[in-house]
């Protein structure tokens, strides 16, 4: 089970591998459950790392966002999130999904 850290910005870096939240989570209710919406910012890296993990063909946002940024997008940090969620995932086509993403991104700026 993915989960994160809500308090202040969610970033996919704070995302660990665990059988769930800890105790006291501030993303969870008294009950258990977790609140919808909690965290509302999210950074262009983890934007971008969101965009490719969900691999909709229709979804060009990554490529726009990466385009946008340009030279102040860390793609180390893009990648290095990429590379956990692929193991984490046992899959292989993130990181092929984020260089098709620059490429294009590259040409439109």
């Amino acid at each position: 089970m993915l989960s994160g850290s809500v308090t202040g910005e969610l970033c996919l870096e704070e995302v660990r591998l665990a059988g769930g939240p800890p105790a006291g989570d501030p993303a969870l209710p008294a009950r258990g459950r977790p609140r919808l919406g909690v965290a509302s910012a999210n950074c262009a890296e983890d934007i971008v790392s969101m965009k490719i993990l969900a691999g909709r063909a229709k979804d060009e946002d990554a490529t726009s966002v990466i385009a946008a940024q340009g030279s102040s997008l860390d793609l180390d940090r893009v990648r290095e999130t990429l590379q956990l969620l692929q193991a984490a995932l046992d899959v292989s086509a993130l990181l092929p999904r984020l260089d098709d993403a620059v490429r294009v991104a590259r040409r439109i700026r």
